[in-house]
């Protein structure tokens, strides 16, 4: 019985999402990550900075810090509120670090292991002025 409350729990938040980040002229998706690479990404932003260490996953704030980006392609990472207010918010150096791992790594090692390991394939130290330059596109690699 507990097991389902979850699993409707889950899928009630995924409709609830779903429907929020479907709405156009709510919230903000310039920030974009493009992979011009051969290999699916994942990517994670952390606020953090100066600590570079890779947090621990949660999921708590999973869906807002992660997105995967398939090979050759782009993706745009959505919030309820404008980027450059959750970066001032949560990092005084108005920097957010974007880490870009491998997905395939992501899906078969132990997440333990990938921050043991620091197994990225890039991090980005970003400013909200850097963003602004860069049109918030982020490009791997």
């Amino acid at each position: 019985m507990k097991s389902w409350k979850i699993i409707l729990s889950v899928l009630l938040l995924q409709t609830i999402t779903s429907s929020v980040t479907c709405k156009k002229g709510h919230g903000d998706d310039r920030l974009t990550i493009v992979n011009n690479s051969n290999k699916n990404i994942y990517v994670i932003l952390q606020y953090n900075y100066p600590d570079t260490s890779i947090n621990d996953e949660s999921w708590s704030n999973l869906a807002y810090t992660h997105l995967q980006v398939d090979s050759n392609s782009s993706k745009s990472m959505w919030n309820s509120i404008d980027w450059d207010g959750v970066i001032r918010e949560k990092n005084s150096l108005n920097t957010v670090m974007v880490f870009v791992f491998d997905l395939d790594k992501v899906i078969n090692k132990p997440w333990v292991q990938i921050q043991a390991d620091y197994d990225v394939l890039k991090r980005y130290d970003l400013t909200i002025d850097q963003l602004n330059a860069l049109d918030w596109k982020i490009t791997y690699p």
